[in-house]
């Protein structure tokens, strides 16, 4: 079995999938409420596309960024069921929230967009000191990754005769599978 670790260490442990999404609702709704815009950073490919349905099942605009935008409008085409992009291009009406790629945070086009409130949506929300990494408002834990547990239990239900871990804490996760008796290296 080969598989990646991004997060194979024992404290990296996300919280349920409603926890997450109604995180990531209360932030939105809280900015709103204040009369800022809420701006998602968030993968281009995944999590962003997991953000605009949350946001539009719950009746919110979205405004996506240029590359957010072109990746729904991708996954679209392939038949997932999303709503319709609608670019962001540097201002939002009240009411409006915007989602954007992590490396958008200090982008020009958001120069423009004076009162708003920021968050990033990443599995690396478990590490110390995030927050600061990021410099954005509220971090939260989304991640189409596996965490600790979760690879743990791939490991249990596949029953390989090897495990290869790459990506991530592979030499913490290789010896943490090693000191249970199986086979395993990074």
């Amino acid at each position: 079995l080969i598989m990646e670790t991004t997060f194979g260490l024992p404290h990296m442990v996300f919280p349920g999938q409603m926890e997450v999404e109604a995180s990531v609702l209360r932030f939105v709704n809280e900015a709103l409420a204040d009369g800022e815009t809420p701006v998602l950073f968030a993968y281009s490919l995944g999590k962003a596309q997991e953000a605009v349905a949350l946001l539009a099942e719950h009746g919110i605009p979205v405004l996506s960024h240029p590359k957010v935008a072109e990746m729904t409008d991708v996954c679209r085409a392939a038949g997932i069921e999303l709503p319709e992009s609608v670019v962001f291009e540097g201002f939002a009406l009240p009411g409006q929230a915007v989602v954007a790629p992590p490396n958008a945070v200090r982008a020009k086009l958001f120069r423009g967009l004076k009162n708003k409130r920021t968050a990033m949506l990443t599995g690396w929300a478990l590490q110390p000191g995030a927050f600061y990494r990021y410099r954005v408002d509220e971090i939260i834990p989304m991640s189409d990754h596996a965490d600790h547990v979760g690879l743990h239990e791939c490991v249990t239900r596949v029953r390989p005769k090897r495990v290869l871990t790459v990506h991530g804490y592979t030499k913490e996760f290789a010896a943490e599978l090693r000191a249970k008796g199986i086979d395993a290296w990074c």
